[in-house]
Parts: structure tokens; sequence; C-alpha cells
């Protein structure tokens, strides 16, 4: 989507489903409780959301993507006084409030450990990454979408020569007519019409031309608000990431534990779009060849293939670790994680596949979650955010502990008298299921060119 209230009501076609789902199990009082929660909270920051959209078009005079940013950097380049500066950023933190509570990004994280509790773990692994994909997406939209302005595109044959050119009065692009086989144009290629033919004969009677801005011109007028969504963006990716896996310590729940685990992760998914933002509008923009891949990218681009890297491989290990959770619970009837002690000696299969989930969420090699985060932490040097990588190594070795402390649980622990047998086999179609997803997970590990490649084109139909 290219225009704001495209985008708006994509979020909330996207967040009206999960309302209803959150609230699924209706004789619950504590899921009826959740869903209220987040229907209340998700329509008052999608007002806090749509309020930012009008304040940026009243501003800009667009809902349109590319004509706001043309618009924008005309404005910083001939000077933007502090009245709309103040309104422009208001307006921007007003949107990203919207996104922000999407992506469960601290502090707007409050409905998501109540949600997951409430909700059945089904609707858990839906709601952690269906939701987020799609804000994630709309927040590289968004942000990139102000951060520069792309060169214009020809296509080939004959009509490459057609010019695009930046209208001042509208800043949209517009396509001069062809000169006909009659003579009706002028030698210009502009159309022959009464006003064309008055301003030839009275010239002084129209007004001065004002200096258009190239696309990289444009790019450079934007640099400070590239330097506000960087700071934005970062900020809420290191407070995310820090509280998520902060909060997680003292969880007893196993769906409240994740729960907090998918803020963190959030977090380290925000921190490849803040690099992308710092990167595309550097002026040596010199291909560079991303982990795994076979072509060489532009690193803006390879920042965008590693949020996209990332967000697939977490589709399968949040799957299977919600899977873990809501095919145990129907075989205990509880979501404690004390009564996952002795987890090994009752079902040995689902343990070991459950861990091999946990440690890649960790981000163990030679699973899929290293090469995640590697590829990410990696787009954050390649941008100068080394203090935001410090941040993603330290909460990357924090998560180790209470990720740790269910396989330890699980394995070491000794068996409750008062939990009800547990037996399930990986050979029954819940462990089929469970293996497939960590089968997955590994692979993705170690054969990743494949999924860098299908990243790549991803991020070209995205950015295109």
């Amino acid at each position: 989507a290219n225009h704001l209230l495209m985008v708006f009501l994509a979020v909330e076609m996207a967040s009206v489903p999960s309302y209803a789902l959150a609230g699924l199990l209706k004789g619950r009082r504590q899921s009826s409780e959740a869903a209220l929660k987040y229907a209340v909270f998700g329509a008052g920051t999608a007002g806090v959301m749509l309020y930012g959209i009008s304040l940026l078009a009243g501003v800009l005079g667009s809902a349109h993507l590319p004509t706001m940013a043309v618009n924008l950097a005309q404005m910083l380049q001939t000077g933007l006084d502090p009245g709309r500066t103040t309104v422009l950023a208001l307006a921007g933190l007003m949107v990203m409030v919207g996104l922000a509570f999407k992506l469960s990004a601290v502090p707007f994280h409050f409905w998501c450990p109540d949600v997951f509790e409430g909700a059945s773990a089904e609707v858990n692994a839906f709601l952690s990454v269906a939701s987020k994909a799609a804000a994630l997406g709309l927040l590289v939209r968004v942000a990139l979408g102000f951060a520069y302005v792309p060169e214009p595109r020809t296509p080939a044959g004959p009509s490459a020569q057609v010019a695009v050119l930046y209208s001042v009065a509208d800043q949209v692009p517009t396509t001069p007519a062809p000169a006909s086989e009659t003579g009706t144009a002028s030698t210009e290629g502009h159309a022959a019409t009464p006003a064309a033919d008055h301003a030839r004969e009275h010239p002084a009677a129209v007004a001065p031309p004002v200096q258009h801005l190239s696309p990289a011109e444009a790019t450079r007028a934007l640099s400070p608000v590239r330097r506000y969504m960087v700071s934005l963006i970062a900020f809420l990716a290191a407070i995310t990431c820090t509280f998520g896996n902060l909060a997680a310590y003292g969880q007893t729940n196993i769906k409240r534990l994740l729960a907090y685990s998918t803020i963190a992760h959030a977090g380290y998914m925000m921190m490849p779009v803040a690099a992308a933002v710092a990167l595309v509008g550097r002026a040596d923009q010199t291909p560079t060849r991303l982990f795994g891949q076979s072509a060489p990218i532009g690193p803006a681009e390879g920042a965008i293939a590693a949020l996209v890297f990332y967000t697939a491989t977490y589709l399968f290990m949040n799957l299977g670790a919600f899977a873990v959770v809501a095919f145990l619970r129907n075989a205990m009837r509880s979501e404690e994680i004390e009564d996952y002690a002795g987890l090994l000696r009752n079902c040995p299969g689902v343990v070991i596949c459950f861990s091999i989930i946990l440690l890649s969420l960790i981000g163990i090699p030679p699973m899929s979650g290293f090469i995640a985060k590697f590829l990410a932490f990696g787009t954050l040097v390649d941008s100068g955010l080394l203090w935001l990588l410090v941040i993603g190594g330290l909460n990357t070795a924090i998560s180790l502990f209470y990720y740790l402390r269910i396989i330890k649980t699980m394995t070491l622990d000794p068996e409750p008298d008062r939990r009800l047998p547990v037996q399930l086999s990986l050979l029954s179609r819940p462990g089929l299921y469970i293996a497939f997803l960590t089968v997955w997970v590994v692979a993705l590990g170690i054969w990743f060119n494949w999924l860098n490649e299908w990243s790549l084109t991803a991020t070209h139909d995205l950015l295109s």
C-alpha cells in the first residue's frame, strides 16, 4: 500500500478478526476479559494512528506516500517553520503508536501477556506470527516511504524515452504528451493548448519556474526525517527486547513466558528496519553480498531481506512452541511450567523437539534462529548502529537463562505426583506435527541459501 489510509485500513482489517479470536473460548472468563482488553486498547491506538495520519495529510497536502515524501523534501529544502516541524514529529509518533501496538512493542505491549494467557495456545500461535508479520510489513513501507525518493523507472523499448517529471504543483509524476503525427503538439513535446499559446506569447505573465528536486536531491533533503525515524525505531527496539527478556524471568505460566518472548523478538525484528532506514540515505550505495546469497544487493535492501528471513524462521519456531504447549495442555490440563517437570521420562521425543525449538529461539547454532539473528545483527554493523548491536547481543545472553529453565525443568526435575499421566508420542498426529515443525527449524539453519534467495525476491516485491 502506498496510501496511508490504505495502511490504516489494512491494519484494522487484520486486527478485528484478532479481537474475535482472542475471545474464542466463550465459557472462560479470562478469555472474554482478554478479548475485551484487546479490542478496547486496539480501538484507542487506531484512533491515535488515524489522527496522526490526518495531521500528516494536512501538513503535506496528501496521504499518498511517494507524494508526501516529495512534498516533505521540498519543504525541508526551502525551510520548515518550527510549528510544522513539531506537528510532523508528533504525527509520525502517533502513526508509530498504532504500528507499535500491533507489534506489541514497549510501551504498547500491555495487552500481549493478558491476551496470550486468556486465549488458547492455537490462537496465540496465529497472533504471535501473523499480526507481527503484517505490522512489520507496514512499518517497512511507511518508514522507507518517508526515508527516500526512488529514482523513476521507465519502461524498456520505444516508450523508454518518455520523461517522468515531478510537478511542483501537485508533486506527483506527470507524463508529457507525445507529439502527434498531425502536428497538434509543440516541438517540445507538450500538448498545444490555449494556455500554452498564451504563455509563449506573453512570457512576462507566467510565474518564474520553481527549481525541481531530483530524486537524489530529495533523498538528501530527507536526512533529518531519517535521523528521527532511526532514533525512534532503534530506541523502541532496544527497550522492547530488553523489557521482554527481563519480564520473562518471573513467569510461571508457559503462555505468559512465550508472550514476553514474542515481545522480545519484536524488538529484534525492528532492528533491521532501523538499519534499513539508516542505510537507504547513504551516498555510498555500493552493492554488498548478503550472507548466503549469490547476487550482490544494496545494503538497505539487504537489511529488509534479513528481516524477511527472520520472520520466516520465526514462523516455524513460534508455531512449534505453541503447538507443544497446546498438546501438553490437552494431556495435562495445565499450563504451569512446574507441571512440565520430568516430562522427558513420559514423552522424550516431544521434549527433545521442544528443546530444539527453544534453543533456536535463543539463537544457538546450527538452528535457524542463529542464522536469523546473525543476518539481523549484521545489518546493524553495516549501518553503524553498534550500540544497538551490543544491546541485541546482551539480550540474547539474557534470554538464554529463562529458556534453559524450561529445558532444565523438563529434563532434570523430578516428576510431580499430582500430575495426570502424560502420553504424547512422536508417532501420533500431534507428535508428527511437532516433529514436522522441528525439522524445518533445524533444516533452515543448515540449508538456508534458498530461503535467503526467496527473502531477496520478497524484498524486491515489497519495495517495488
